[in-house]
């Protein structure tokens, strides 16, 4: 297990709007003491090109667009980072929002922790209580906002570069 040592906010520099978000994700980490990095989002390409752009490969079965494909490589990008820095890391897209201190949660190695779901509006939820537990779910969807230990994104980041992006 081990700390977050700060956080990554992926911004689309080719979107004005991407980058208003991520002022306010950048806020919301200053206010919870939260260090951070702009990782500058994979933009405006093809899939093959985005995927070959961060050194990885697209399966034949995967189905998504080349917007999905651009955001996936984008946290690519981030796993890669995460690997160069040697340090727990949390991914937080443009638009997410730190509601709490996440730096005392402790990330387990091999496993994707997933820091909330996607609300229609910064407000609409506060936690209850500082988190306490992890708890498992099977098959989450979406990587909004995660947290990864450096053995977790080098594991992420080999699987992509020797066996390529699939969905199913």
């Amino acid at each position: 297990m081990a700390k977050i040592d700060r956080a990554l906010i992926i911004r689309r520099l080719g979107v004005e709007l991407s980058q208003e978000y991520a002022k306010g994700c950048a806020e919301s980490c200053e206010e919870h003491d939260l260090p951070y990095e702009f990782i500058d989002a994979v933009e405006f390409l093809s899939c093959e090109e985005a995927f070959t752009s961060v050194g990885a490969k697209k399966s034949p079965n995967y189905s998504n667009g080349n917007g999905h494909c651009c955001c996936h490589a984008s946290h690519i990008k981030s796993w890669k980072r995460i690997i160069e820095l040697d340090k727990p890391c949390l991914i937080l897209e443009h638009d997410s929002i730190v509601r709490g201190d996440v730096r005392n949660i402790d990330l387990p190695e091999l496993g994707i922790t997933t820091f909330g779901h996607r609300v229609t509006h910064k407000n609409v939820y506060t936690p209850i209580k500082p988190a306490e537990e992890f708890l498992p779910i099977k098959r989450a969807i979406g990587t909004h906002a995660v947290g990864l230990t450096p053995q977790t994104a080098k594991w992420l980041w080999e699987d992509a570069r020797d066996n390529g992006i699939s969905v199913g």
